[in-house]
């Protein structure tokens, strides 16, 4: 967490609870998503083995897991990986 200058207001804390930006130093940025037809969804954009990855996630049972193997999947890291 940390505080985001508010302007003239007071400062505000600004938390996460996504789990791929406290476990994974790579991934950048996330958005999330649920909806009943559609089921869970992320959009997970990460720099791996010196490469923007973006990846997109729908209707997954466990969005987290499903965007980790497909990150470890990517061809930027299986170039992290063997360097």
């Amino acid at each position: 967490m940390g505080a985001v200058p508010g302007g003239h207001r007071s400062p505000r804390t600004v938390s996460n609870s996504n789990r791929l930006l406290r476990s994974d130093p790579t991934v950048v940025g996330v958005k999330t998503g649920t909806t009943s037809a559609a089921g869970q969804c992320l959009v997970t954009a990460a720099s791996r083995g010196g490469r923007q990855v973006v990846s997109v996630v729908l209707g997954a049972t466990d969005r987290y897991a499903a965007t980790s193997a497909l990150l470890d999947r990517t061809p930027a890291a299986a170039i992290s990986a063997a360097a």
